[in-house]
């Protein structure tokens, strides 16, 4: 008997003990969960992985940064707010001086005033950055899309956050691009739009009258219908020559420029000023309507390795090719971006009635898009694509599907050599479906219905016939 009561009361002190522990773990792990990263991202696309930039740029604040994320109360089971508020916590934990607030718009809706009377535009969702007198609002649209191939959901906030934090503490120094006119060139509207909300002050230059000023940081010419007068042309030969930076953009159709051609091809690249047709499937994006658009190839370079990686397709509609030459002379390096299937050719004739390859014709593969950098420090590099839709297009470069946006704001950026995002991509979020045959679904039932119902009966009494014996 005695000996009972000391087993029992050596259980009670041995629970005891062990829930104690238990509790005690439990405050510890919780204490140190809210100083440090404890998660593991098991996430397929890594969600809550951020990237070398991201921790860089949070490792050099200095200043207290003030978020507030503006979401309902009831909004728990919301799972993009759910995202939200663990890639918020994220931050935290890189950087002390990021403090996030958590603000009811419903129950407090005269939080948002002052930022609304400033001309900001507040919505329930929005996320506010403040530092000192920098605000930046990043609205829950922005951090959010739907792949139209495939249905998936994208998550961009890693990118939106990052930049809105650089914003506000004033380190994204601002890169100053110059939109050409004067040549009768495209007024560009999506690329310029795209460009100042990744943080690049866009204007409008005429070369030929007034040169190009020393705050250019790039030249952009988007198709051009009229060839450069020559004072355009030694305004811009003078500035690469200083290192500048030149994108030129093409389109078929267009008449020859003898001046900007020439000058062009001492830099090593050519156009064809022809329509491409590609007739492989693998290189070319066939609608519901018929129509094909060409998808060229991504080049490896550090432009374009992450979009590779996130197997994007560039869109090329109605494109002109251009053929490159290493021996120039000026020495430039030449790097293909975008190239199109053998299967390709280009059409010369534009008054062709058959869509099908003709005499005369360029033969694929063929270059859309190519890089020409000089080497050596401060050297001058210019880039030149053959489709101005692919730019201009809003259904196609603001299409998280396709990799436009990202290949242009890269293309950009690294011309320039700005402190960017690049390496930053939007990660997929929603569940991956498996797909079962009846069959497999037959036979996972039996599995689980059965099998191993019995295979668990019959450990247990193997288990006691071994203890019963014994």
């Amino acid at each position: 008997m005695k000996n009972n009561t000391k087993l029992s009361i050596n259980a009670v002190v041995i629970t005891a003990f062990v829930t104690l522990a238990v509790i005690l773990l439990n405050a510890i792990f919780s204490v140190v969960a809210s100083k440090l990263p404890m998660k593991i991202d098991l996430t397929k696309d890594k969600v809550y992985e951020f990237s070398d930039y991201t921790k860089d740029v949070m490792k050099s604040i200095d200043e207290e940064i003030s978020v507030y994320a503006l979401y309902p109360s009831n909004s728990s089971n919301n799972e993009y707010i759910t995202y939200a508020e663990e890639y918020l916590k994220k931050y935290e934990t890189l950087n002390k001086n990021f403090k996030v607030t958590y603000i009811d718009p419903y129950e407090n809706p005269g939080f948002a005033k002052k930022y609304e009377q400033q001309g900001q535009t507040i919505n329930a969702g929005s996320i506010i950055f403040e530092c000192g007198e920098r605000v930046k609002i990043v609205d829950m649209e922005q951090m959010y899309s739907v792949n139209s191939f495939s249905g998936e959901t994208q998550i961009d906030m890693e990118k939106k956050i990052t930049a809105a934090v650089m914003d506000v503490v004033g380190k994204r120094n601002s890169t100053k691009v110059y939109f050409t006119e004067g040549q009768d060139e495209y007024d560009s509207v999506q690329l310029a739009s795209a460009l100042a909300k990744d943080g690049f002050e866009c204007e409008k230059l005429n070369i030929s009258l007034s040169g190009i000023p020393e705050d250019a940081d790039i030249i952009m010419m988007m198709s051009s219908s009229k060839d450069l007068t020559k004072e355009a042309r030694d305004s811009l030969e003078s500035y690469l020559d200083n290192g500048g930076r030149a994108l030129f953009v093409f389109e078929p159709g267009k008449s020859k420029q003898p001046r900007l051609d020439e000058y062009l091809a001492d830099w090593g690249i050519s156009m064809n000023y022809d329509y491409i047709i590609d007739s492989n499937p693998d290189y070319a994006f066939k609608f519901q309507n018929g129509l094909t658009i060409p998808a060229p190839k991504l080049s490896k370079h550090k432009i374009t390795e992450k979009l590779i990686e996130q197997k994007l397709v560039f869109m090329a509609p109605a494109a002109s090719s251009m053929t490159l030459n290493e021996n120039n002379i000026n020495y430039a390096k030449i790097t293909p971006l975008l190239t199109t299937s053998e299967k390709s050719w280009g059409k010369i004739n534009f008054t062709s009635n058959v869509m099908d390859k003709e005499e005369g014709d360029t033969q694929g593969p063929l270059t859309v898009a190519a890089l020409a950098e000089r080497q050596g420090s401060g050297a001058g590099k210019i880039m030149v694509i053959g489709s101005l839709q692919a730019l201009e297009l809003d259904s196609i470069l603001n299409e998280t599907s396709y990799a436009n946006g990202d290949f242009i704001l890269n293309s950009v950026a690294y011309l320039t050599e700005t402190e960017t995002s690049m390496d930053i991509r939007a990660k997929v979020i929603s569940a991956s479906r498996l797909t079962m045959s009846q069959a497999q679904v037959s036979a996972v039932w039996i599995v689980l219905q059965y099998l191993v119902p019995i295979a668990v009966i019959a450990i247990g009494l193997v288990v006691w016939f071994k203890r019963r014996y014994k």
